[in-house]
């Protein structure tokens, strides 16, 4: 087979290189002598599909400079939404300035050079609800959000910037406002990842609209689930550090949060809330210091509580309250209180 020519714009999908070689069905297609123009300008070399597969590109070859001044979220959309599906996004060392949230698609990884190295921060001219980085379906409605799966970030470091707000800022919905927020994803892994100064959370696991009932026996739908953050670092936050709604099978591993800012939400800025719906939750590890709670487990007097939770080996220190398991408003026969919940191995110092 004679070697075919695809551009930037048909190659992010099978689909797109299916249609560009005017061909039927994949089924017993040989793609080794298929060859690819680079994804991009600053690319020099075509290669076949195969190695295509294998390849990481750079944010640079698209454009992206990370000074510190530039504003990057289109080169780093760009690259993005180019080679998800394709390749693995490499984001180089510096700081990359964004004027608005960047959006993951499906079958996204993307990595940089650690914490500290490699930072992503929204711009002063960002609005308090735009989050750093989140996935490309949340419409912060259930009703279109048709979900997002497979996405990996890991080596990085996300800044919420809350000082461009001196004073007050209007109150953020849900799915809005946080450094990282997954709104009805699936099989995905955040790995070594710092995230802070976000006007609402730093991390938020949860379906794309969590106001949608009143009903405390009632589930929202598109929840999250399966989904892994491992050696994550979260402070700084308006409200809660790291916390979970209507999703499950979670797994928090070795997270450390330092202390919150609480500037949102001051009464109730925790480390790590396991909050509304969430069940299959598993924490393993971690330390939680200054927060107004460190653990809390629990549901609002709207929406189920948090079931099956088991946390192992987590430490809090000095938080107003080091672990809380309740639900807020029931205090009568119609109860549904956070339940079967395992706490192992979990140590509580001076709790304020």
């Amino acid at each position: 087979m004679a070697a075919i020519e695809l551009t930037t714009a048909n190659i992010s999908t099978l689909t797109g290189i299916r249609a560009a070689m005017k061909m039927g069905p994949l089924d017993n297609v040989d793609f080794t002598n298929v060859t690819l123009n680079p994804i991009a300008s600053g690319g020099t070399q075509a290669s076949n599909l195969q190695a295509r597969f294998a390849q990481t590109y750079s944010a640079r070859d698209f454009g992206a400079r990370g000074d510190g001044v530039t504003n990057d979220w289109n080169a780093l959309q760009r690259a993005l939404s180019a080679t998800a599906g394709i390749a693995r996004l490499h984001i180089p060392q510096g700081t990359y300035i964004i004027s608005q949230e960047l959006r993951l698609p499906t079958n996204t990884y993307v990595f940089g050079d650690g914490i500290g190295e490699t930072i992503i921060k929204l711009s002063n001219s960002a609005t308090a609800t735009q989050c750093v980085m989140t996935n490309s379906q949340n419409t912060r409605s259930y009703l279109t959000n048709q979900g997002n799966t497979n996405i990996t970030i890991k080596d990085l470091e996300l800044d919420g910037n809350i000082s461009r707000f001196p004073g007050s800022y209007s109150p953020v919905g849900d799915a809005s406002g946080t450094a990282l927020c997954f709104a009805y994803v699936t099989n995905s892994v955040v790995e070594r990842v710092a995230a802070h100064d976000a006007c609402r959370h730093c991390f938020d696991i949860c379906a794309p609209e969590t106001s949608i009932t009143l009903n405390p026996l009632d589930y929202v739908p598109n929840p999250s689930n399966n989904i892994h953050l491992k050696d994550i670092i979260a402070y700084a936050a308006g409200d809660d550090n790291i916390t979970t709604h209507f999703s499950n099978n979670i797994i928090i591993e070795n997270a450390y949060v330092p202390y919150t800012s609480g500037r949102e939400v001051p009464t109730n800025s925790n480390g790590i809330e396991i909050d509304d719906g969430c069940y299959d939750i598993t924490i393993i590890g971690g330390y939680i210091k200054n927060c107004r709670r460190g653990l809390e487990i629990k549901g609002h007097s709207w929406a189920p509580a948090s079931r099956r939770v088991n946390v192992y080996g987590l430490v809090c220190e000095k938080n107003v309250r080091n672990f809380g398991i309740r639900h807020l408003g029931f205090d009568n026969t119609d109860s549904q209180t956070a339940f079967d919940i395992g706490l192992y191995d979990c140590t509580s110092i001076n709790p304020v």
